[in-house]
């Protein structure tokens, strides 16, 4: 590994054990579920230009079947591509933030890079009226540079893999909103749908006995390929919004708390 690469990664942690000690924002209530969406299309590759419109099909039914609101981290360039899609996010109610102009990582970009991203990103956001305030980076491979040109650009929270238990502000303003888990797991093959649900509701349990802020992240384009996935959601879902739970939320309404 290169000098420069491990500084920023020795930067990195420096910032999130940071915010993470001392920037802890106070919440009041109980534990808290943000649910979220990668909203990738063919931009996860050939499958996700597949599966991605099956997928979203299947996810907003589901959400409107139990009233659900959740953020859709959108990849910009969709806006354009499949504008008819990411409209149908917005008119469900859905909230809808940034997963880079066309899906990159912002840890392989330099400072200038980040900007022209962040620019053509908006650009993109602009054509159809949204204005994002909120960014997750593709693989969480965020970096320094890009937090702090999130908020330069009035972005107000960030959405990364994270071992905190509470959102923290990271660089000035902006709110760090720990990710838990998503389910890569079925991506890569490295779980099973049984195995993925069941972390999620350990997770979830252990959220609801500490009062903790949980955020855990789906793709739509998996939700489309996987059918045995999707009925397993489904259950999932409908398990949230009974009895003992916590209350789920956008990542926005988490940030804004």
């Amino acid at each position: 590994m290169g000098s420069g690469k491990w500084l920023e990664r020795r930067h990195r942690r420096a910032l999130s054990w940071w915010g993470a000690r001392f920037g802890r924002i106070p919440r009041r209530g109980g534990a808290v579920l943000g649910l979220f969406c990668d909203c990738e299309g063919g931009h996860a590759g050939p499958v996700g230009e597949r599966f991605a419109e099956k997928g979203l099909d299947r996810l907003l039914q589901m959400l409107a079947e139990h009233e659900l609101r959740i953020t859709f981290n959108v990849v910009a360039d969709l806006c354009r591509t499949q504008p008819r899609n990411i409209r149908r996010i917005v008119e469900a109610g859905h909230e809808i933030a940034c997963h880079g102009w066309r899906h990159e990582r912002p840890s392989d970009l330099a400072g200038a890079q980040i900007e022209e991203m962040l620019a053509k990103a908006a650009d993109c956001f602009a054509e159809l009226g949204v204005r994002p305030a909120g960014f997750r980076s593709p693989q969480s491979a965020w970096s320094v540079g890009l937090v702090r040109c999130l908020g330069a650009r009035g972005y107000r929270w960030n959405a990364e893999r994270d071992k905190a238990k509470y959102p923290y502000r990271i660089a000035g303003r902006l709110v760090r909103l720990p990710v838990a888990t998503d389910d890569w797991d079925l991506a890569d093959g490295s779980g099973t749908v049984h195995d993925l649900l069941e972390k999620w509701r350990h997770g979830v349990d252990g959220a609801m006995r500490g009062g903790q802020v949980i955020c855990l992240g789906l793709h739509e384009w998996i939700v489309g390929r996987d059918d045995d996935y999707a009925v397993a959601l489904g259950r999932f879902l409908g398990e949230l919004c009974r009895g003992e739970a916590p209350a789920i939320r956008t990542l926005g309404e988490i940030a804004g708390r």
